[in-house]
């Protein structure tokens, strides 16, 4: 699809070629329009990417145009343009009686201090200025024509707004899911960890080696200093003897 655009058609969008330029001023005049700026897809699947392609001509609608540039891959309004060429609107284009011409699309670039409302409400001025001053306004009359301005985004893509906000509170609404899945599971990660150090904490304060008793005292008798019961003494000794000869006496080993 080709375009017929004015010469300050990629001025006001900001837009600069990838090779060669765009159009002159004096190339926007009735027969001087046979010039081309390429769209980048169409460089690319037609050409190759050459660059040779600079300054050779091809042929559009029976007519040789010379290529004088090529756009980058982020342009191509309006959308799907392969080509676009001088749109060369001769003089009875502007005339009064003209005025009412809804052929064409308008682009304008407002200045910083300029809200959308601002220029929508200078645009009505416009539209009952103009249709005040043409006699030949009773078809605008009657059929209700008039200009308006809207932001190039919205105009191009339709109200975000509101979608956009829908799309931003159910991602926030996903990502608290997932932040509050990530939480609890840290939690109880940590919650099992607590559990495993008590339990080993437990283990190291209940194992304590476990000392022998030490050795109780023979009763003695008071009187004579000697042992109350010999008998006792030596079943005692006897028994301690007949211990020592099967228990082991090396300390506990703890493993």
């Amino acid at each position: 699809m080709a375009a017929k655009v004015s010469w300050e058609w990629f001025n006001v969008f900001g837009v600069r070629p990838l090779a060669g330029r765009v159009f002159r001023p004096e190339e926007d005049q009735p027969h001087a329009n046979q010039v081309a700026v390429l769209a980048y897809p169409t460089w690319q699947r037609l050409f190759g990417g050459d660059p040779a392609i600079l300054g050779k001509s091809i042929r559009l609608n029976q007519q040789d145009y010379r290529v004088v540039g090529v756009m980058g891959p982020d342009f191509d309004w309006p959308r799907r343009t392969e080509i676009w060429v001088p749109l060369a609107l001769p003089p009875g284009e502007f005339a009064p009686d003209n005025f009412f011409n809804e052929n064409y699309f308008v682009v304008a670039r407002a200045r910083p201090d300029v809200s959308p409302a601002k220029a929508e409400a200078f645009v009505k001025v416009l539209t009952r200025r103009l249709i005040a001053a043409n006699p030949q306004s009773a078809y605008a009359k009657d059929s209700g024509w008039g200009m308006f301005a809207v932001p190039f985004t919205e105009y191009g893509a339709g109200d975000l707004r509101t979608p956009m906000l829908i799309l931003l509170g159910a991602v926030g609404f996903v990502l608290l899911i997932a932040c509050s899945n990530i939480g609890g599971l840290i939690l109880a990660r940590a919650s099992a960890r607590a559990k495993e150090f008590d339990s080993r904490s437990f283990g190291r304060t209940e194992a304590r080696p476990v000392s022998p008793s030490p050795a109780r005292g023979i009763p003695v008798d008071g009187g004579r200093g000697r042992p109350r019961h010999r008998s006792g003494l030596r079943r005692s000794w006897n028994l301690t003897q007949a211990r020592a000869g099967t228990a082991s006496v090396s300390p506990p080993r703890w493993h």
